[in-house]
């Protein structure tokens, strides 16, 4: 972490001559790098260490490109607007209308339409729509992105740096995931050329190949009413269940997970200098096993009918409030809606859904959520809806409740 903190302050110590930046805004580009810097990277990744890829990818393309350069400035002027400062909102849309304009030249050009600096573009322009706007515009620039790698393979230019191939691979394949339980659509990224490992990833807080078994779910939820063949979509869902039950994910080397010495008995933090040193494996630890837990409730929902209230359903999510309880409320995150939301959405007793209200208006009052604050919004409102048509309809189907009832009223959200 010592590290992080000095990469930060070298970053941080940045000044932007106004004279090397024609904008209207060139006064604010200051401030608004160094609230990229210290907080908006800070809220796009679970752990906010050295392997930060909007730090460490992002900011050396920032300062060697105007149109990366933009797009830093547009997002620390979008979180900015997020806490309530409106005029930057102006600002925000100023510099991403001035990356998009960079962008289609660039791309005109074929000599020019593969790089680093266009492919990162594309994900910040992703995460800009992502947390703007209530509907799924983002995948736009999902769909950009494929178009460019599959670009790259056809003509074998070999235009991207591993590094950058691999951080977008990695944030589209994880958004997609996500974004496609809300959506019921099947996905667009499974041809990136990038392992599934079980290694937790930092930035996740989980591994890929559980990511990748979250996206088979739901692609596996699409084609059940198309399989002739009942004995192979049953064979389907019995090795995807394996597999789930299977799954051990283990510890980046980094990152030493040891909960037994910075949690007590009663699972709460221990106070000290222990625990302060460890709290990265704390919150990767526990936000692991709740995405895994999370993700057999998904497939239950998705895939093998029942009803809220059997006991298969209630013990995972009793396991959900177990594994959250020690990250509230200051470990809470925005890349702990999905699973928050997930588990919610199946409480049946009043005690678990006033904590899970209490969790969602926990994680709006954090100060990682900028880009996600519609979202969370969102997702407390269709849970309570959610909660109060069950309770007078009494629906019996868990599959419908999830297909008909619940993504119909969660498309475009952004869990991510």
């Amino acid at each position: 972490m010592d590290s992080t903190r000095a990469s930060l302050s070298s970053v941080r110590s940045i000044r932007f001559s106004p004279i090397t930046n024609s904008s209207h805004w060139s006064e604010y580009s200051n401030d608004l790098y160094g609230y990229y810097c210290e907080r908006v990277c800070q809220s796009m990744t679970l752990v906010d260490d050295s392997s930060n890829a909007f730090r460490r990818v992002v900011l050396p393309l920032a300062l060697q490109n105007p149109i990366v350069l933009n797009m830093v400035f547009a997002l620390g002027a979008l979180s900015l607007a997020h806490t309530g400062r409106n005029k930057f909102l102006s600002i925000a849309l100023h510099y991403k209308v001035q990356t998009i304009r960079l962008l289609r030249h660039n791309i005109s050009h074929p000599t020019s339409a593969l790089n680093d600096f266009n492919l990162i573009v594309v994900v910040m322009l992703c995460v800009f729509e992502a947390s703007d706007s209530e509907d799924i515009t983002w995948s736009i620039h999902l769909c950009a992105a494929v178009d460019m790698l599959k670009a790259n393979i056809r003509t074998k230019m070999f235009a991207f740096s591993p590094e950058v191939l691999k951080f977008v691979a990695q944030f589209f394949i994880a958004k997609e995931a996500l974004g496609g339980t809300a959506c019921g659509k099947r996905g667009k990224v499974k041809n990136f050329t990038i392992p599934r490992s079980a290694e937790v990833d930092p930035s996740l807080g989980c591994s890929l190949e559980l990511v990748d078994l979250i996206s088979q779910i739901t692609d596996l939820s699409m084609t059940l009413e198309f399989a002739h063949a009942c004995e192979t979509r049953d064979e389907k869902m019995d090795f995807l269940w394996r597999r789930l039950e299977s799954l051990i994910q283990y510890s980046p080397p980094e990152i030493l997970l040891e909960p037994s010495e910075w949690l007590n008995e009663e699972g709460q933090h221990q106070q000290g200098d222990k625990a302060a040193q460890n709290w990265p494996g704390t919150i990767l630890h526990q936000t692991s096993l709740l995405m895994h837990v999370v993700a057999k409730l998904y497939f239950l929902a998705c895939l093998r009918p029942m009803n809220p209230d059997q006991p298969q359903v209630q013990k995972l999510v009793q396991d959900a409030i177990a594994l959250l309880k020690p990250l509230s409320p200051c470990l809470l995150h925005p890349a702990h809606l999905w699973p928050l939301f997930v588990c919610a959405v199946y409480a049946v007793v009043d005690a678990n859904r006033v904590f899970f209200l209490d969790q969602f208006d926990l994680l709006r009052g954090h100060s990682n959520i900028y880009f996600v604050t519609k979202s969370i919004k969102k997702a407390r409102e269709v849970v309570e809806l959610v909660w109060k048509r069950r309770d007078i309809h009494q629906v019996p189907s868990f599959r419908c409740e999830w297909v008909e009832e619940v993504q119909p009223m969660i498309r475009g959200l952004c869990f991510r």
